[in-house]
C-alpha cells in the first residue's frame, strides 16, 4: 500500500473520506449570469431582483474571499436562501480548479464533484453590496 494516502486505512474502514479543501486566496475566472429558480418567477418582485442582480469576476473573487466556511449548523441557523444564483468556476492557491454558486442570500458552495460540496457564508460588511439578502445577526 502506498505511503501517500491522505487519510489512514483504519478511517478509511470508518467510512471516512478524503475531500480535497480549497486554499485560499481564490481567483475567479468565469462567471455566469444569474439563474432563476421557478420559485423566483412565480414572485414578481423577487424575480426583477434576481434578474437584476449580478456579479462580475471581481465581485464574485472579492465575495468568496471574504466568505468564510460554514458548517451545516451554522448554514441553517444564520443564513436563507434566495431563488437566485450565479454559478462559475475559480482557482485556489494551490492551483487547482473549483466550481462554485453564490445565493443571492450570501451564501456559497465549492465543489470539484457535485456531491462533495463544501459551504461558505459572509457577514462581513463587504460582502452587502454584492448579494440581495446578507444573514441574520445571531445576536
Amino acid at each position: 500500500m502506498p505511503i501517500a494516502r491522505c487519510i489512514p486505512l483504519l478511517l478509511l474502514a470508518a467510512g471516512a473520506a478524503c475531500a480535497a479543501e480549497p486554499l485560499e486566496p481564490f481567483e475567479v475566472f468565469e462567471v455566469g449570469q444569474p439563474l432563476l429558480s421557478m420559485q423566483a418567477a412565480n414572485e414578481p418582485g423577487l424575480s426583477e431582483a434576481c434578474r437584476n442582480w449580478a456579479l462580475s469576476t471581481a465581485d464574485a473573487e472579492r465575495f468568496l474571499n471574504l466568505s468564510e466556511r460554514v458548517d451545516g449548523q451554522t448554514l441553517h441557523q444564520y443564513y436563507n436562501w434566495l431563488p437566485c444564483r450565479i454559478e462559475g468556476r475559480l482557482r485556489d492557491r494551490s492551483g487547482q480548479l473549483w466550481n462554485f454558486e453564490i445565493n443571492a442570500a450570501s451564501v456559497a458552495s465549492l465543489w470539484q464533484q457535485r456531491d462533495d460540496r463544501q459551504f461558505r457564508g459572509c457577514r462581513q460588511s463587504g460582502c452587502e453590496p454584492l448579494v440581495l439578502m446578507m444573514p441574520e445577526s445571531g445576536e
